[in-house]
């Protein structure tokens, strides 16, 4: 008669499950502690009344605000946050068909 197959467990592997929980909760803090500080600004109804200071900045600074505009939505998109359509359509907006 044979035994029933069992899987066995190891220290490691529940090391790297706890290693992979806590940096899943670190990402979530800091996550919720950027949304939490920016909610306000990060809102379309704050950007459109910002909209005349948002349009100088850019004529002012072109190439920073394309850098800065690039940095935040692979953050965004790489985070995978449930806003990066909204953004894509807020920087065709400010940005322009090219």
């Amino acid at each position: 008669m044979t035994e029933p197959d069992t899987i066995p467990t190891e220290p490691g592997n529940t090391r790297s499950w706890i290693k992979k929980l806590l940096l899943l909760a670190v990402v979530l803090v800091i996550a919720a502690t950027v949304y939490w500080q920016f909610r306000e600004a990060l809102s379309i109804e704050y950007l459109a009344t910002q909209e005349s200071q948002l349009r100088q900045w850019q004529a002012d600074f072109p190439l920073l605000a394309a850098i800065a505009g690039v940095a935040i939505y692979v953050a965004v998109a790489g985070v995978s946050v449930p806003g990066a359509a909204l953004l894509t359509l807020v920087y065709g907006w400010y940005f322009g068909f090219w």
